[in-house]
This record gives structure tokens, C-alpha cells and sequence, in this order.
């Protein structure tokens, strides 16, 4: 196993135009705050290209790697390096993790899995996978009686004939880009056939609008007709509260450390989801959190471990009740509950989940990108730590509820 050393380097872009080295590794490499702790920050892809700077340090044999994307360095035992036109790199290195998007198929009736070629012969069936299972075909086949099957991320083969090529939802949420943004709330429609749109005088004026539009409305002027509520969009129109979901704005938590640390609040009555920058929201979006028979709790946390990617299901036995592949940007912040994209639904602004904040691609890589510990290029897990401690995220049933601190970790 072959071990990083996290280091406190700032490198200013003149450095990194001077030129680098890449390095790369035939294995995965470990990420610790410090020489000789135990406790693992981060772990590097294998056979990734690095960008490096070279620099000596009498702690290891041959010296140690500084990454240039990055507050870290490797040792260089077991590295290979070689040289690379900075340029060809530039983009890759100074811009967020590309997104995130795999070929899936997704099966349109029950699959079984042959753990190897042998039991596909022999029939002899594996893993049962159920119907919406989306599969990552890992780029290899084999081939069974002149039959082609694909390997999905567990090496096992899959009949593709009981898959169709999966369809991604992605829904984007709202940057505040002004002053004017905080003065209504952004809001998006709710309802798979969208909502019709009232006058002033709450009649119907025949049009309708679309599922997950945006609109930004004046939360507190409302009007009321046969005990249902109406909320006054920024153009005058009335909608129907029942079909609005509202991304409440509250002010920064005590506990914050300064006025511009970044958190994150989860409003589960309105499904939705802001980040802040201290007491100024940068980005809100509609979430799924935890659907009827599970829950996601309402406390304060902090984001401990992300991973790029991960597959998510669960099964008995060798039988899968629902299984995603590959699915991307996990952030965990309560044991197995954790914030991640969702591409096989289009129903953010609605319970959904089994305990975790779904959220589209999109707004997962960004929150995935703002949020810490930082995932450098080239890394697809980290840990939280003494010197990255992760972001706070506060959920909530509604808007001004107290809820406890849950964080067990780096907490006040």
C-alpha cells in the first residue's frame, strides 16, 4: 500500500505555469494528515496521471511529490514520473471534477447474473437483479454459445437483452447571482402535470405551468379561497401552495466559527436544500430525503466521508430488492445516510428516499465541488480531518425548528 502525507502548500499560479511532471501508480495510494497517523484522509486513484511538482523530504527514501491540484504530497516510492506539457493538463487540473456519467443500462424486466463464464454455460444463475436495476457495464464481454454478456460493476455477466440504455434526469437548481434573489424566494412548481396559474382575484386564467419550472414568489403574500392557500409570484399571478416548493431562507447558525463558513440546510416540509457562505445563500435546489417506512432525522452534522462514486442497493441474499451502479458524488453526514445524485427519478421536491438527500447530476457535482473535505483530481474518497473538518448540513422538518447537534465528530 503505498502512502500520501497531507501538507498545508499553497502554490500560486505562476508556479504552476512553470511546468510539472506526472506521476502515476499501478496501485492505490493512502492519504494521512501526517507521517505515521493511522488515520486515512483520502485515497488516489490508481493508474491516474498526477500533475507534480518535484520536492525533497528526508522523511521518505526518495523523496516526496507535491500534487500540484492540491494541498498534498506522495511519496515517490512507487511512483513512476514522467514529463507532460502543463497545458494539455491546465484544464483538467484548475477545473471541478468532470461530471460524472456512465453508460447505463437499465433493466427492463428481472435479470440474473452469471458469476463466470462456466456457470453461463451450465445455467447455473447467480444474482437476481430487479426490474429499474441500472447496471455500469464495465467494458468488458464474454461470450456464451455465441451469446455477448456484458460485466456490470461487480464482474458479473449480464444478459443485455434484459436491458434497454438507461434514461438520466437532471434537474439544475438556482444560483443567487444579486441582491434582488433575497429579497423573494426561489420556488419551483410540483406536480408531474404542472399547476394552473390564478389572477389576482384567484380565477383560473387557463394557463398552466410545467413541472419543476422555476419562479421566484413572495413567500408571505398569499391570498386564501375555500381553505386553500395561494402564494403571489414575481409577475402577480397566484399558484397554489400545495403545488409550490419554496426554498426558505434562515439566518447562519451560532455554532459557525466565521462569517463566511459554509453550510448547507435541508428543509424536508419543503424538499428543498440551500447552501450558504455564512448568513449569504449562494445556491438552493429541490431534494428527495426519506419516503414513508424510513426517515432522515432532523439534526445538525458534518459531511465525515465522500466518495466519487459508489454502488448503492440492498438485496437478501443473492436477491436484489434495488440496486444503482456507479451512482456519483456521495457525501455521507449520518452513518449510511448520505447526500448523493440521483439519475433514475425525476421526482426531487418529494419524498423518495430510503434515508439519504438525493439530488439531481448537476446539483450533486456542484454541492459535491463547494462542499469540504475537498476530493483533489485524481482522489475518489476522502475523510474529514483536524485540518478539513467537513461541512455543516442542517436538517430540518420546518423552517426555524430546533433540532439537535448530531456531529460526533470535530463538533464545538
Amino acid at each position: 500500500m503505498l502512502f500520501l502525507f497531507l501538507f498545508n502548500l499553497s502554490l500560486s499560479h505562476e508556479l504552476l505555469f512553470n511546468g510539472f511532471e506526472c506521476a502515476v501508480s499501478s496501485e492505490s495510494g493512502t492519504a494521512t494528515e501526517k507521517p505515521g497517523n493511522r488515520e486515512i484522509a483520502g485515497t488516489i486513484k490508481p493508474d491516474f496521471c498526477i500533475p507534480i511538482l518535484k520536492k525533497t523530504d528526508k522523511s521518505c527514501t526518495n523523496g516526496y511529490f507535491w500534487i500540484v491540484s492540491g494541498s498534498y504530497s506522495i511519496c515517490s516510492s512507487g511512483f513512476k514520473s514522467r514529463a507532460v506539457n502543463f497545458r494539455e493538463f491546465f484544464h483538467k487540473i484548475l477545473a471541478p471534477h468532470p461530471l460524472f456519467k456512465v453508460n447505463h443500462r437499465k433493466a427492463i424486466r428481472e435479470c440474473y447474473g452469471y458469476e463466470s463464464t462456466k456457470h453461463a454455460k451450465e445455467n447455473k444463475r447467480g444474482y437476481l437483479y430487479p426490474k429499474n436495476t441500472y447496471f455500469a457495464p464495465n467494458g468488458q464481454y464474454g461470450r456464451v454459445f455465441n451469446k455477448w454478456y456484458f460485466l456490470n460493476s461487480q464482474d458479473i455477466l449480464i444478459d443485455p437483452s434484459c436491458t434497454s440504455v438507461g434514461n438520466y434526469y437532471d434537474f439544475k437548481g438556482k444560483n443567487f447571482i444579486d441582491s434582488k434573489s433575497l429579497k423573494l424566494n426561489h420556488a419551483w412548481v410540483y406536480g408531474m402535470k404542472g399547476t394552473p396559474v390564478y389572477d389576482g382575484f384567484l380565477n383560473p386564467t387557463g394557463k398552466r405551468i410545467k413541472h419543476h419550472e422555476a419562479l421566484r414568489v413572495y413567500s408571505r403574500v398569499f391570498k386564501e379561497k375555500n381553505g386553500i392557500r395561494y402564494i403571489k409570484s414575481e409577475m402577480g399571478f397566484y399558484i397554489p401552495e400545495t403545488h409550490l416548493r419554496i426554498a426558505t431562507i434562515s439566518p447562519a447558525p451560532s455554532f459557525l466559527k466565521s462569517t463566511s463558513e459554509k453550510w448547507i440546510e435541508v428543509n424536508k416540509s419543503q424538499q428543498t436544500m440551500v447552501a450558504y457562505e455564512g448568513n449569504n445563500p449562494v445556491f438552493a435546489t429541490l431534494v428527495s430525503t426519506a419516503r414513508k417506512g424510513h426517515e432522515t432525522y432532523p439534526g445538525v452534522y458534518r459531511i465525515f466521508y465522500k466518495r466519487v462514486s459508489q454502488d448503492i442497493s440492498s438485496r437478501i441474499g443473492k436477491k436484489y430488492t434495488s440496486r444503482y451502479e456507479n451512482v456519483p458524488w456521495i457525501q455521507f453526514f449520518d452513518g449510511d445516510r448520505a447526500i448523493h445524485s440521483s439519475f433514475w427519478h425525476n421526482e426531487f421536491g418529494s419524498r423518495n428516499s430510503r434515508g439519504c438527500v438525493e439530488m439531481s447530476l448537476s446539483d450533486s457535482h456542484f454541492l459535491f465541488n463547494w462542499t469540504t473535505p475537498h476530493v483533489p483530481m485524481g482522489f475518489y474518497k476522502m475523510n474529514q480531518s483536524a485540518a478539513s473538518p467537513g461541512t455543516y448540513i442542517r436538517i430540518v422538518d420546518y423552517q426555524g425548528q430546533k433540532v439537535p447537534f448530531r456531529s460526533n465528530v470535530f463538533s464545538e
